[in-house]
């Protein structure tokens, strides 16, 4: 069905834009598997942004994890949104890569080092930030299509 994301007010919107980090990036994947044999990606990644994984683990850091991420484990929803308001690079799932896009939500090969190499330099020179959230994503939006969606409702 989608996600409804919050909405801020004026000052909230100010305080996100006051507190950005220019040199962040949130690798979301909680399972340590998702990182393995990621490390091409990740050393690049790092050459730009200071990298902030969110893998669980209970006794010692996973692995799989290189030293250079650091890692919170798993957050409690409104932390996880904290560490990604402070971000400029975030990975997206593919939802937001269909129906967010640029500037927000890059889509690259990470397979292809240049590629990859390219878009993290593009994303960092810009400005951009969330400032807004999207009509389609609000609270009035997605009970609206709930109708649409399951027409028993």
């Amino acid at each position: 069905m989608g996600f409804v994301s919050e909405e801020l007010n004026k000052t909230e919107k100010q305080l996100i834009k006051s507190n950005k980090a220019n040199n962040m990036a949130v690798v979301y994947g909680k399972e340590a598997s998702i990182w393995k044999g990621k490390e091409k990606f990740l050393a690049i990644l790092n050459k730009y942004v200071e990298i902030h994984g969110t893998v669980y683990y209970e006794t010692q850091r996973p692995p799989e994890v290189p030293a250079f991420v650091k890692n919170h484990g798993l957050l409690p929803q409104h932390e996880f949104q904290q560490l990604l308001r402070k971000a400029k690079v975030s990975s997206q799932h593919p939802y937001a890569q269909d129906f967010i896009g640029k500037p927000y939500v890059w889509t690259v090969d990470y397979n292809n080092s240049d590629e990859f190499e390219a878009a993290i330099k593009a994303i960092m020179r810009t400005k951009t930030y969330i400032d807004s959230t999207s009509e389609r994503h609000t609270y009035n939006s997605f009970t609206a299509a709930i109708p649409i969606w399951h027409p028993s409702y």
